[in-house]
């Protein structure tokens, strides 16, 4: 996809077309509202999986990975992986609402469809969310572990853009996500995370393998700093 056309590619996830001041106002919403996703988490809840205790889920039958991500460049890293994996259903774990937002307007400069979940997008929209990543054409979900939804089992990669600190949540998020269907689990990790995948290799009792990119497949440092200008000029409208 060509550098050319990025820009007009930037738009709301779940939407398109270019990003409105009121359709700014709703994704801002949903960074002040961290307090009722608890109970609309509800709402998204389509099927569950049956219940597991402590740490029964065996997450050697999933493919684990650490990526060596640079400290300052992770967006380089997540826009050239994504770019890879393009049409392939992804699920991303980010810290914050803001985050999810954050990526996903990176990932619509670089015309992928990704779609947030938020605490104020309310019922229909976050079904329709989950319908669109289900069936298409939104194939990226980005979430917190709180507002994350039970049981996608489409999803093919588990993208841990912040890389869970403990084996509970590291199991946790595969198993509401996807308990029973193997697939790719990729951990980005700076230089000084390695103590964490350390630590979580022992906890886990697995290996975690070194994911890799060719450089080749690396988007150019100019496209992520065009993208990150663009992204912050439509976040700070909502300031």
């Amino acid at each position: 996809m060509g550098a050319q056309n990025s820009k007009a590619m930037v738009g709301v996830p779940g939407t398109s077309g270019p990003i409105s001041a009121a359709t700014n106002n709703t994704l801002a919403q949903g960074s002040k509202e961290d307090d009722e996703i608890i109970g609309k988490i509800k709402d998204l809840q389509i099927t569950a999986p049956a219940p597991r205790n402590g740490l029964e889920l065996d997450v050697s039958t999933h493919l684990n990975y650490y990526y060596h991500v640079k400290l300052h460049d992770s967006e380089r890293y997540f826009v050239s992986l994504c770019t890879k994996l393009t049409g392939q259903p992804i699920f991303v774990f980010a810290s914050t609402l803001d985050e999810t937002h954050y990526l996903a307007l990176i990932l619509r400069y670089f015309g992928m469809n990704a779609t947030p979940l938020y605490s104020s997008m309310g019922r229909s929209n976050g079904f329709d969310a989950l319908r669109e990543f289900r069936s298409g054409p939104h194939r990226i979900l980005i979430t917190t572990d709180r507002l994350c939804p039970l049981h996608v089992p489409e999803a093919d990669h588990i993208l841990n853009f912040n890389l869970p600190t403990t084996a509970k949540n590291y199991i946790w998020r595969i198993r509401r996500v996807s308990p029973d269907k193997k697939c790719n689990v990729i951990n980005f990790a700076s230089q000084h995370d390695m103590g964490v995948v350390n630590h979580l290799e022992t906890a886990l009792k697995i290996p975690l393998a070194k994911y890799d990119l060719e450089e080749s497949a690396m988007v150019s440092p100019m496209r992520i700093h065009n993208a990150q200008m663009e992204v912050k000029r439509v976040m700070e409208l909502n300031d």
